[in-house]
């Protein structure tokens, strides 16, 4: 590798250069007291110290570089924050993939060209900027109260005192059933008694009360699922039913369901290790749901119910 090397000399040793020598540029430059008289040279770099000082600084700064955007440079550095708080080792064989490289490259100047275009508009002084970041605030508040008051609670040796008192509710069991969803306690009722008469035909009752736009598509066929796919007040009672069984009404945000079992099958328990996941989940959703019960028992909540008629 040939690299240009930089001498200097005071204006006192400039003697010792040879005006007629080929590889020789003399230089003067004005300095504080002295002549100072610059020398480039032809070298050849052979690992000399004094040609890395120069030579090193200006290659990493070219590979470290990874792209301009309108004069805003993005380096490795950028990249890497970019990821955020991914696992380090992660981080590491995407940025050393090509493919996913170009990919995470290709968004991060996707990104500072839209922040550059917000910052050109005055987009962060506009009212409804404004407005939308104080909705945030509002979300970012009450995800921290959740956080603190549900979520850091939760430790490892509740999540597996959990699993080991309910164990059956993670297996891979799965059920077939098919359900009527009705709006009203007072219909689905009806329908729950009318479901559970000898010899009654239930898809005959879908058609005529279910309020599922898809029944005369599906019937009310939900196909064999797995316990985790529903809400818990569903996929709970639903599990511990037999093949047969009319199960119901069990209320959800969809309204009141009523559910006949058509198939079970057996699975095998989920040790915790893969369960844990859902364990939490299901902990969080149980606790998240006594807490609200509790702050609103200790305050003064009422709801309209003629409005939800």
């Amino acid at each position: 590798m040939v690299c240009a090397a930089l001498e200097l000399a005071t204006s006192s040793q400039s003697d010792n250069y040879k005006a007629n020598d080929p590889d020789c540029l003399l230089v003067k430059s004005q300095g504080v007291g002295h002549n100072i008289l610059m020398r480039f040279t032809s070298t050849i770099l052979l690992g000399s110290f004094s040609l890395s000082i120069f030579c090193t600084p200006l290659v990493r700064a070219a590979e470290d570089l990874v792209a301009d955007v309108n004069g805003k440079k993005l380096t490795r550095k950028d990249l890497s924050d970019s990821l955020g708080t991914m696992n380090p080792s992660l981080k590491a064989d995407i940025l050393s993939n090509p493919v996913s490289r170009r990919q995470v490259v290709e968004q991060r100047v996707d990104e500072e060209v839209l922040r550059q275009e917000v910052a050109r508009k005055k987009i962060e002084s506009d009212p409804e900027f404004l407005a939308m970041m104080q909705e945030m605030k509002k979300q970012a508040a009450i995800n921290l109260l959740i956080k603190r008051q549900v979520d850091d609670k939760i430790t490892e040796k509740l999540a597996k005192h959990y699993y080991e008192v309910n164990r059956h509710l993670f297996r891979t069991d799965q059920m077939k059933a098919r359900q009527i969803v009705v709006k009203t306690a007072e219909v689905a009722k009806k329908v729950y008694d009318l479901a559970n008469k000898p010899g009654a035909d239930f898809e005959a009752l879908v058609m005529e009360y279910s309020e599922d736009p898809a029944k005369k598509k599906t019937k009310g066929e939900l196909g064999f699922f797995p316990r985790g796919i529903f809400n818990p007040e569903f996929s709970d009672a639903v599990f511990e039913a037999s093949k047969g069984d009319v199960v119901g009404p069990l209320r959800t945000y969809l309204g009141y369901h009523i559910v006949q079992i058509q198939d079970r099958d057996s699975g095998k328990e989920v040790p915790f290790p893969d369960a844990e996941i859902q364990v939490r989940a299901r902990i969080r959703q149980e606790n998240l749901a006594k807490y609200l019960a509790e702050l609103k028992k200790a305050g003064k909540v009422r709801i309209n119910e003629k409005f939800l008629k």
